[in-house]
């Protein structure tokens, strides 16, 4: 029972967001990890972006984007890469207009999907929506 874990989670442990300590613990815990290797774009653009509203500097958006490449590096986590048949089935989920999903959030779907995580763990509304859709068991950290 892996549980697949979104680049908003890892956006909030890593630039100290509220929510962070409360991740960290979670993540601390028994269940095994999965997240796509996609999530190193989405991180290092979602704490450019941060960055560019002055909320951290050059530094803290580095050191940030390097910790998440030790997470990675460490068997905490297993780094998954994106296959084919992951964008042609987040195409698909893109296709139902009525998901709202965007385009990297539906690969993230696709990838859980593809390597069989039963849970999924996001601050997303529209993608926990679509995850319980699909039959994914959302985890809540307040």
């Amino acid at each position: 029972m892996a549980c697949y874990v979104d680049t908003s989670v890892w956006v909030a442990l890593l630039s100290q967001e509220a929510r962070g300590p409360a991740v960290a613990r979670w993540l601390q815990g028994d269940v095994p990890l999965v997240t796509s290797r996609w999530t190193a774009v989405e991180i290092a653009s979602a704490l450019s972006i941060k960055a560019g509203r002055g909320e951290l500097s050059q530094a803290q958006v580095s050191q940030a984007c390097q910790a998440f490449r030790d997470v990675l590096d460490g068997a905490g986590v297993a780094a998954v890469d994106c296959v084919g048949t992951d964008f042609q089935e987040a195409a698909l989920l893109c296709e139902h207009v009525a998901s709202g999903l965007r385009s990297g959030d539906a690969l993230h779907l696709a990838v859980a999907q593809r390597t069989g995580s039963s849970l999924f763990l996001s601050f997303d509304r529209t993608l926990n929506q679509q995850a319980e859709r699909l039959g994914l068991q959302l985890i809540e950290i307040e």
